[in-house]
């Protein structure tokens, strides 16, 4: 068990933070904004496709996707394919939505990786720049998966085939995976600090990739839902996809030891009063080294004159008459051993009117420190109200994909033809819609709390 210590604590970290960070709302965000950027994507392949392609092209996408779209559905595709005068708009829209879903997606990604290592968002520059350094990684990485897959498909491998391909996929998902995190967490990192997540990534894809062909293969209900199952399927698909990759940065963020204090949680040492005691001791030492320099200074300040320059200290007993070579019944004013008693009665009188005042002033200090108890239920107060707003707030990624994801099913569903691709256009510029929802449920939300603002006020006066 003493070896798995430090293991158990480093997971436990990893779960911690996980949680402070929200993850499964950060992904839930990046999942939509991957949904949406894949649609423009989808239409600029298209485009491309069927004047690159020709005929051939266009037979291979309606042959793939007929079965799943209504008599209807295949028609408006074939118009939209074979039509020769919409493709040259249909790639100038489809280039420009694109471009904005994949900023979208790419300041997802960076606010997500911020939240994780606890950075400030990057500017505008700054994320394009990012943006283009890892789509750039990403589509060098999917051209070397297509190309790998093709040149194992073509080699006679024989039994080996299958590991060599998945070994090849698993080298072939690092390189992809490995800029994302190099480049997102918005600070200075080490190579090596990126390996982690790294690896954790390309497995996890490579793990999701197999279960999500187990469950297509297996799910003899997945064909009857059409495109909607699809749909669902893909959004699911790319949830977890990106749960995966921020679960990867929270891994490389905790072993770099590079979490925030504020997401990882208040610190896990036993309170003691080493603290108190120590500041016990320095405020003791500060008297004592108040009141010796204080009296050294009393003490110097009148000029030494040659009578004095034997003596050690004011008040402390000069050499006796017999030491100094006087003698004692000598009728002589023995009085170069010692001050006037009127001097030390002063400095006596100024060191009493010190102590007074430092006393005074440690009586200030402790009227003006806080209750410790009263600074515990404030937090714990402040703590509540904030975790309440958290989870009000978190819910906004997956309204806005539940949204999304309704509104395009129902284009798809109950429009045809230019209708319904002027309506997916709307849904994705379209802000204003977003906004005006998320703030009706951000009012909703906030009158469904008001009773425990109510609570919270009540215990603050009665406190």
């Amino acid at each position: 068990m003493g070896q798995l210590a430090p293991t158990l604590d480093r997971l436990r970290t990893i779960v911690e933070t996980a949680q402070s960070a929200g993850i499964t709302f950060l992904a839930a965000g990046v999942a939509y904004y991957a949904f949406v950027s894949l649609i423009p994507l989808t239409i600029l392949t298209l485009a491309i496709g069927s004047v690159m392609g020709g005929e051939v092209f266009e037979g291979q996408i309606i042959e793939f996707v007929g079965e799943f779209l209504t008599p209807e559905a295949q028609e408006t595709l074939v118009e939209a394919l074979t039509a020769q005068a919409g493709r040259g708009g249909a790639t100038v829209v489809g280039s420009l939505v694109l471009f904005w879903s994949a900023l979208r997606l790419f300041r997802g990604l960076d606010r997500a990786f911020s939240q994780v290592y606890g950075t400030s968002y990057s500017s505008l520059v700054s994320e394009l720049l990012t943006g283009a350094a890892v789509l750039a990684s990403i589509v060098i990485g999917v051209a070397a998966v297509t190309i790998v897959g093709t040149a194992i498909g073509r080699l006679p491998l024989g039994p080996f085939g299958a590991e060599i391909a998945t070994a090849l996929l698993l080298v072939t998902l690092l390189v992809v995976f490995f800029p994302l995190y190099f480049v997102m967490p918005g600070m200075t990192i080490a190579p090596q600090e990126a390996v982690p997540g790294t690896v954790v990534a390309a497995i996890g894809w490579m793990l999701l990739g197999q279960g999500f062909q187990l469950y297509t293969a297996y799910a003899a209900d997945f064909a009857a839902y059409g495109i909607l199952g699809g749909v669902l399927l893909l959004l699911t698909w790319l949830y977890f996809g990106a749960l995966i990759v921020m679960v990867g940065a929270v891994i490389n963020a905790v072993m770099a030891e590079d979490v925030v204090e504020e997401l990882v949680g208040p610190d896990k040492r036993q309170p003691d009063n080493r603290e108190e005691t120590a500041t016990g001791q320095d405020r003791q030492l500060q008297r004592d080294g108040v009141r010796r320099d204080t009296q050294l200074e009393a003490m110097t300040d009148d000029e030494p004159t040659e009578d004095d320059e034997e003596d050690r200290g004011v008040g402390m007993a000069g050499p006796g008459p017999e030491e100094a070579g006087i003698d004692a019944d000598s009728d002589e004013d023995v009085t170069t051993g010692t001050a006037p008693r009127s001097e030390v009665q002063r400095l006596n009188r100024e060191l009493a009117e010190l102590r007074e005042q430092l006393d005074e002033f440690e009586d200030d200090i402790e009227d003006r420190t806080v209750d410790r108890d009263s600074v515990e239920n404030d937090l714990k107060r402040y703590v509540r109200r904030r975790i309440r707003r958290g989870h009000a707030r978190g819910w906004g990624p997956y309204l806005v994909l539940l949204y999304g994801t309704a509104m395009t099913i129902g284009a798809f569903v109950y429009l045809d033809g230019g209708w319904a691709i002027l309506a997916m256009l709307v849904l994705w510029l379209s802000t204003l819609g977003l906004y005006v929802l998320m703030m009706l449920v951000t009012t909703t939300l906030n009158v469904l709390g008001i009773p425990g603002r109510l609570r919270n006020a009540i215990g603050d006066w009665r406190s």
